[in-house]
Order: structure tokens, then sequence, then C-alpha cells
């Protein structure tokens, strides 16, 4: 008789309609909870992916019409890479391994294949060692750099998806990275041009325990970059440029000269500045000068534009090189 009014009692309490109710107002607030905190979670998601595009878009490196030079490290393998919408072409030059490559901040020449064990042993970027070097030794304006990027072949569009997916290692942008994967799709084959360093502007040269090594052969690869790489828009300027040694660093000024002609200006100065400058300063006759060309060239190396008429009475662009520029691409004081 006890179990049976124990099972009594139970079958009426479960049978409690208010307790049914109770049930289903607590799973509905557990609903409306729920459903809050995904939207939340959504809205944050969101945000960021806002915020990431936003940060994207402006620090792009790359404006999508002019010229965009990046160097590459690929399955070991070292060079550069030319984006061009202006001639709508991409070109690769890639680097035999038993190449002396002049690096900058201060390493002098160093073989290609040796190149990535010592940016690992100083600590240093590999990409931005290789963007400064590739800037100073072939004379060309390095934007970027892809490095750690592995595959069976040199692909423009593998090499871009493997940075797209941060499968290799970039100063380029997602905004960047997706715009040369769209502007590589569409361009044919006859529109990206193949370049071995060797057969190009390289020569050979015997070191003193008789081995061959390759060195660039500097009156050809002049000629080189000037048909191959130099920028388009600056082979139209026609303003002058000086050139100012503000140091007390010998050829300094000459160095320059290999950049700012190879990149299409026209040089017709080389001198030694009559007093030292810690900073760099570009100098332009009238402000109408300070085109999208030389602002692009100052920005690049972060020079500072100054309109003063006194200092370029021989040219319309005078540019002072200062401790800083030295200190900068030629000694290895300041690491990255």
């Amino acid at each position: 008789m006890v179990k049976k009014a124990a099972r009594k009692r139970s079958s009426i309490h479960l049978a409690n309609p208010s307790h049914k109710r109770i049930q289903v107002k607590l799973s509905r607030k557990t609903l409306i909870s729920l459903r809050i905190g995904i939207i939340f979670l959504l809205f944050l998601i969101l945000i960021f992916i806002i915020k990431s595009a936003f940060i994207s878009v402006k620090n792009a490196v790359w404006d999508g019409e002019n010229q965009l030079v990046i160097a590459y490290e690929f399955n070991n393998e070292l060079g550069l890479v030319k984006f061009d919408p202006v001639l709508r072409e991409a070109l690769i030059v890639s680097f035999p391994s038993d190449m002396l490559l002049p690096l900058a901040l201060g390493f002098q020449d160093y073989r290609v294949d040796k190149i990535k064990a010592l940016a690992l042993q100083e600590h240093i970027k590999l990409g931005q060692l290789l963007k400064d070097s590739i800037t100073q030794s072939i004379g060309i304006l390095t934007d970027g750099y892809i490095t750690g990027a592995k595959g069976k072949d040199l692909k423009l569009n593998k090499l871009i998806l493997y940075s797209l997916f941060n499968r290799s290692n970039s100063n380029l942008t997602a905004w960047d990275k997706i715009r040369l994967l769209v502007y590589v799709s569409n361009l044919k084959i006859s529109e990206i041009k193949y370049y071995q360093a060797a057969n190009e502007f390289l020569k050979t040269k015997i070191i003193p325990d008789g081995s061959q090594i390759l060195v660039i052969d500097d009156n050809v690869l002049t000629t080189f970059v000037l048909q191959e790489l130099a920028n388009p828009v600056f082979l139209q300027e026609k303003l002058t440029w000086e050139l100012y040694n503000a140091t007390d660093q010998d050829g300094l000024a000459n160095n320059m000269r290999r950049i700012t002609a190879n990149s299409g200006f026209d040089v017709i100065g080389i001198r030694q500045a009559l007093e030292f400058k810690k900073t760099s300063t570009l100098y332009v006759s009238d402000a109408k000068k300070i085109n999208a060309n030389v602002r692009r060239f100052a920005e690049f190396f972060h020079f500072p534009i100054v309109v003063d008429n006194s200092i370029t009475q021989r040219s319309d662009v005078a540019l002072y090189l200062g401790d800083d520029y030295f200190i900068k691409y030629y000694t290895n004081s300041e690491l990255y």
C-alpha cells in the first residue's frame, strides 16, 4: 500500500501543469540567451573582419596601378618578381646558387645559397634583407617580399596563394595579395617572362682558391634593368637629378646613382657635399615639381622633401644623402 501511494504521489507531481510551465519558461529563456550570445559573437567577428580589411587596405604596399617589385625565396631559390600593370606583364628573375649578391647592412658580397643561413644566424628577416639588398645591388626599387614558400615549381599564383594563407612570410597585406592574384590570373602565358640572371647580367670570376663564382657585370646589368625592370612611368620623367654625398663614406652617391638611373630618372651629376648632414633630404626647385614620381621615390626611402631653389640651381632635384641613409643600408648597427 505504501509503494502504491508513493507512485501515486509521484505521478501526481509529474502531471503538475505548473511544473511544466516552469520548464517551458526556463527553456525559452535559455534559447533567447543562446541566440543573443550567437548574435553578439557574430557581431564581434564582423567587426574583426571589417577592421582587418580596413587595416589591410590602409597599409597596402601596392597601389594596384603602378609597377610593383618583390624579392622572393621559394624552395631556397632567390630572385625577384616584377608586376607591371602599365606594360601588362609579369617578369621573374631567378638567381643561381653560386651567384655573389652584394648585401645590405654591411655584409658585403654573399653567395646566394648562403644568404638564408646568414639571416637565421644574425636573426634578420630574410625578406627585408633581400628587399634592401636587391634595391641596392640591382638598382631597382623593391617594394616587398615573399619568403618561405614551397612547392614543386615556381608559379606566381602558387607563390601568392602560399603567402595569402600565411604559409610564407611577407610584408604584403591580404589586399595586396588578392589583387596580385587577380592580376596574375588575367595574364596570358606570353605576358609572363622568366629570366635566369646567369644568362642576362652575370659573369664568371675565379676566386683565390681556384673555384669559379658568378658576379654581377655592372655594364650588362644596367642595360638589362633599363630594358626589363625600369619603371616605365619613371622613364617618362623629364626632371633632372643631382646626387650629393653628405657623409664621409666614399661612393655613397655613386651607389645611389645606380638606383635613380636604373629606376628611370635622368641623373646629370654626382658630387661631394660641402657640409656633412645627419639626415638625408630631397630638395626640389619648385613645389610644382613634387609630382607622383618624386613623391614615391622620396617615400620609399623616407626622404623628407624640401623646396629650395638655391640648392637646386643646376638641376630640378637635388638629393643629399646623410648619415641616416648610410646607417640604414650599409651597416648592421640597426638589425631588423
